[in-house]
């Protein structure tokens, strides 16, 4: 078997590689994506120390490339199971860990080999969880009951009197929120009373995404509606999809 990054190949049968997965989750706890990381021994062939030092810096000149494939190749030459393709990575291909020059090689290191750790990483998305949210928060608040509205008046040699200024009141609500796509911007919920907007008020922000690699995830939105009415208002905040 032999290992490849990108251009760059490793010595037949010179590689050993391990892999691990680990899933990232939305608030709701629905899996998004994965991350498949694949640590590689590798031990390089040369003919003494200065073929070997020559090895050493090819190789720490191809790691420092990222965005390549790295594919362990069978001895027919078709690729196996171990592989992180970069054009369907969200991240790209990238080295995160590495190249540490070891002695695992003992009496032969810096003689006949020379040995390299290095981690590789990439990240994926989970089928169908592209218009997934990764977030989404909502709060009601309403504001008095429509009852008579009464002040305080203050005389000058008397004690305070409350008074009946009107026998009805307003009645205030506010709907607000945030919501983060996972790889398109949602839509803020309509409003809950749109016969009480209070169209002035009302507001949509759009931030900016985040940058992961070579794409742009988690797309945050967040609404703000103000309501008011003479008639007693009742919802509950929205629930996201789960």
């Amino acid at each position: 078997m032999q290992l490849f990054w990108g251009q760059y190949r490793f010595p037949i049968n010179g590689a050993s590689t391990t892999s691990k997965a680990e899933a990232t989750f939305s608030a709701s706890g629905r899996p998004l994506r994965y991350i498949i990381k694949v640590g590689v021994l590798a031990y390089l062939d040369g003919d003494g120390p200065a073929d070997l030092s020559f090895q050493e810096n090819a190789l720490r000149a191809a790691l420092a490339i990222p965005y390549q494939d790295l594919i362990l190749k069978l001895d027919t030459g078709q690729a196996s199971s171990t592989q992180l393709l970069n054009a369907t990575s969200v991240s790209g291909v990238r080295v995160v860990s590495g190249p540490d020059f070891t002695n695992d090689a003992k009496d032969s290191e810096y003689v006949t080999q020379r040995t390299a750790r290095f981690e590789v990483a990439a990240e994926y998305l989970i089928r169908g969880t592209e218009n997934a949210l990764v977030s989404f928060t909502e709060s009601v608040t309403v504001t008095g009951n429509g009852g008579p509205d009464r002040n305080w008046r203050f005389p000058i040699n008397g004690p305070p009197i409350r008074q009946v200024v009107t026998p009805y009141s307003l009645i205030t609500a506010s709907q607000s929120g945030t919501a983060v796509g996972h790889t398109t911007r949602p839509e803020p919920p309509a409003p809950l009373w749109p016969d009480y907007l209070v169209n002035p008020r009302h507001s949509h922000t759009k931030s900016t995404p985040e940058p992961h690699g070579r794409a742009w995830l988690n797309w945050p939105v967040k609404w703000s509606y103000s309501f008011e009415s003479d008639v007693p208002l009742v919802a509950m905040a929205n629930l996201p999809p789960m």
